[in-house]
């Protein structure tokens, strides 16, 4: 009896082992994949930064815009002054109408350019956005996966003492193990 004892018993340590070892197995796989995660997150939030520069492009070239406009009024109401002024026209009628026409147009021209340039700005936003929602997204998949590995390592321990549990329930009932003799063997003195 003492070699199927010897036996139970290694067998229950084995598979009281190997269901540690399984929890560990299980929590380098989910450290494997929090670290993934992890490089996820730092590349979207790389991606993010990158777009300030997007930004701040866009906002030099409004500015540069604004710039040429005003240059571009300067001229067009200087040449139609000369121009009247040449012809020895007054500044009344004909002359200012068309100033005044070609002035309004630069400056709808100016303000749809503006415009053209918010929305740039905003979808560079929120793309920006997106890519940071995605970087907390895999924050917390990162999170979840060593949360994860965790309890693997916690049900690995649980499941090893619940083999050795068994494995000493079993070998009781069987009459092995420990120094309380079982039933058959109890010496009856008649």
């Amino acid at each position: 009896m003492g070699l199927t004892t010897a036996l139970i018993a290694g067998a229950g340590l084995m598979g009281a082992a190997s269901s540690i070892s399984q929890g560990y197995a299980a929590q380098s796989e989910y450290e494997q994949q929090a670290k993934a995660y992890q490089l996820q997150q730092q590349g979207y939030n790389k991606q993010a930064d990158l777009l300030n520069v997007e930004i701040n492009a866009l906002d030099q070239m409004s500015i540069l815009d604004r710039s040429r406009s005003a240059r571009q009024r300067g001229r067009v109401e200087g040449t139609i002054l000369a121009r009247t002024a040449k012809a020895g026209f007054t500044l009344y009628g004909s002359p200012l109408a068309v100033l005044v026409d070609d002035l309004t147009q630069l400056r709808l021209d100016e303000a749809i350019g503006e415009f053209n340039i918010e929305m740039a700005k905003f979808n560079v936003r929120s793309e920006q956005y997106q890519l940071r929602s995605g970087a907390v997204a895999s924050g917390s998949a990162a999170a979840r996966a060593r949360s994860s590995g965790k309890t693997a390592v916690a049900g690995g321990y649980t499941n090893a003492f619940s083999t050795l549990l068994k494995t000493g329930a079993y070998m009781g009932m069987r009459g092995g193990g420990g120094s309380t003799p079982s039933p058959e063997r109890i010496p009856v003195d008649v």
